[in-house]
């Protein structure tokens, strides 16, 4: 049975607590009944209806022709990315470095070695730029930047994803394994071994290949010993830790990557973003940029628990996450090759690409441990 972000889940068969493996198989048993809305269609934790469960989930074959439509925040469809102004974007008016110089692949000067993070001003703001419709995948929840291939990838709920450039051109489809499924609630990239991390509402860590997503390994984190309550996103801090969103407890839980010890606790309900949905390294920096939900906030947050931004309403009028007038954010992901922020819509097929202040910069080298 398939619930969205925050609905009561079933158990997970995966590896023992704390221990790494490849998990064989996953039950889909419930513990509880769905919540529904009043036509029947499985309800998220904000009482929104999320895609009708049983629809078909068969993906399609990856073609390196297939075309890309845009739109705008009003959900008008076109076939070119636009701006917020409605003017045409081009790939090289969108990805430039900081000095404004086109940078189309994401590898500016300031990726290079030896990075130094306070050599690079914190971004508190992003501003809307454009949207992607990635129909027919829905019920996105999930997404990660892939450093080595300078791309980005989305995913559903249900498992269904596709690979992009950084322009928003399709680059193919592709499916979570089933160690992921059928609960996954958040992804990552993991800058340190380079893998792709995606996490399930059960709190399953899966590692995969970041182009393939073919499963690497499988951490089972101890959800009783942790106190976490539906795992809704994770990050590795600069620091090499692993921080996950739990999304009832209201916390991040800080671990060692292996999730076999605790390092510390944020709690997001205490500098009001409670019911966290999601967080992202945001590049060039050690904060994160943190999503929460029902009151559709957004802040970011410092690995020590301090607010320097928000929070604020999300897709408003406010930092950090400025205008695109999205009402149910999720599977946020930040890109450190241009400095970007993406949020797709948790019950709808559209991502929404937002520009750092400041411009473009590319701060990779810089989201590994100092």
């Amino acid at each position: 049975m398939l619930l969205a972000c925050g609905d009561s889940v079933g158990t997970t068969d995966s590896a023992s607590a704390g221990s790494t493996s490849i998990a064989s198989d996953t039950a889909n048993t419930s513990t509880g009944a769905v919540p529904t809305t009043s036509d029947g269609t499985t309800a998220g934790h904000d009482g929104t209806a999320s895609a009708t469960v049983g629809e078909s989930s068969e993906t399609t074959a990856p073609s390196e022709t297939s075309e890309t439509t845009a739109s705008t925040a009003t959900g008008e469809t076109t076939d070119v990315s636009t701006s917020s102004t409605g003017e045409p974007i081009s790939a090289s008016a969108t990805d430039t470095t900081s000095t404004g110089d086109p940078d189309t692949t994401g590898t500016g000067t300031t990726g290079q070695e030896g990075c130094q993070i306070a050599d690079i001003d914190d971004t508190l703001a992003f501003t809307y730029s454009k949207s992607i419709d990635l129909a027919p995948i829905n019920t996105i929840q999930a997404s990660f930047y892939n450093q080595d291939a300078q791309e980005i990838v989305f995913f559903s709920y249900y498992g269904q994803g596709r690979r992009y450039a950084l322009d928003g051109t399709a680059l193919g489809d592709v499916m979570a394994p089933p160690e992921a499924l059928p609960n996954l609630d958040g992804a990552s990239f993991d800058q340190v071994n380079r893998v792709g991390m995606l996490i399930t509402q059960e709190c399953a860590v899966v590692d995969v290949d970041p182009v393939t997503i073919e499963t690497l390994a499988v951490i089972q984190l101890d959800k009783a010993k942790l106190g976490l309550d539906i795992c809704a996103g994770v990050a590795i801090g600069v620091d090499g830790d692993m921080y996950i969103t739990s999304f009832y407890t209201d916390e991040i839980v800080v671990m060692t990557r292996d999730g076999q010890t605790e390092q510390g606790r944020i709690d997001l309900a205490a500098l009001g973003l409670p019911r966290p949905d999601g967080v992202s390294l945001i590049a060039g920096s050690e904060n994160f940029l943190t999503l929460s939900s029902p009151n559709i906030l957004s802040g970011i947050i410092t690995p020590g628990g301090d607010v320097l931004v928000g929070p604020a309403p999300t897709g408003k009028d406010q930092p950090p996450m400025i205008g695109g007038g999205i009402t149910n954010p999720d599977a946020v992901l930040t890109v450190c090759g241009n400095g970007h922020a993406w949020l797709c819509d948790e019950y709808g097929t559209q991502c929404h690409d937002y520009v750092p202040m400041g411009g473009d910069k590319d701060a990779c080298a810089c989201t590994i441990p100092q």
